[in-house]
């Protein structure tokens, strides 16, 4: 019987990897007395004696305290991962902590609370950009597609982040050419803070955001772009429109970053 048996992994480690290995592991745990023994359940004596007083009772009786202590560990693991969601979806928004407001195209306020329940991406455009204008209608169309629940089962919301030089320019722009999506506060802070944080901002923008190397090396892409964020504002992808135009929205699996509603 050769003694690798006794290097195994225990039957909670095994378990933890999935049902079926657990399974398969019990079964040949079963057909092999010393294979069911896990390090803690042996007693402190030396090797060989621990090997030569393998006793079927044992076996058994370490069997059950292994699954009773997997079972009592997956509880308490489960009851954790519980509150951990729990808390993390009733945390408050990116931007409802940063207080910054979002706009219709009527220019109605609204809540960043409503758009709980979609997956959110943050658009980088301007109007003198003409990659940008090339790009919105393509856009539009996949917006209206999502939203239709023909293609995928989650909605997505758009957030348009101006690099116009006036606020003027980019809500004349917002009105006229964009899709029906919103469109942050041009005066609030958080909108140069996106740019630096994601490293999105045009060539024009260097003056203001390409002030060092270390800036110029952290930056991704110029625009369009969309950085599809979590309800914390931290980014789980990145959509390089302007390198790869209508097809960086192959990458956006809408399903995989819903906002996550609040449970009452």
């Amino acid at each position: 019987l050769s003694l690798c048996c006794f290097l195994s992994p225990s039957p909670l480690h095994v378990r933890r990897s999935s049902p079926a290995q657990y399974d398969s592991f019990l079964s040949l745990r079963s057909s092999r007395p010393c294979f069911s023994l896990s390090p803690d359940c042996l007693p402190r004596t030396s090797f060989i004696s621990r090997y030569r007083g393998l006793r079927t009772q044992g076996n058994v009786a370490c069997q059950a305290k292994d699954d009773d202590r997997f079972d009592a560990w997956f509880e308490r693991s489960e009851k954790k991962m519980e509150q951990i969601e729990r808390a993390s979806i009733a945390a408050p928004d990116f931007l409802s902590e940063a207080e910054a407001k979002i706009y219709n195209k009527n220019g109605e306020i609204i809540q960043p609370s409503t758009l709980r329940g979609s997956s959110v991406a943050l658009l980088f455009a301007s109007s003198w950009c003409p990659a940008c204008i090339q790009f919105l209608p393509l856009l539009q169309a996949f917006f209206s597609a999502q939203n239709s629940g023909e293609h995928s089962k989650a909605k997505i919301s758009i957030i348009f982040v101006s690099s116009d030089f006036s606020e003027e320019d980019a809500t004349t722009f917002f009105k006229n050419a964009h899709g029906d999506w919103l469109m942050l506060d041009y005066k609030s802070a958080l909108r140069s803070e996106l740019k630096r944080k994601f490293g999105v901002w045009a060539g024009k923008e260097a003056s203001q955001f390409g002030t060092s190397i270390a800036s110029f090396k952290s930056r991704r892409s110029g625009i369009p772009a969309l950085a599809i964020v979590g309800l914390d504002g931290e980014l789980v992808n990145f959509l390089n429109a302007e390198l790869e135009g209508f097809e960086a929205l192959i990458h956006w699996n809408p399903e995989y970053y819903v906002w996550q509603q609040l449970k009452h």
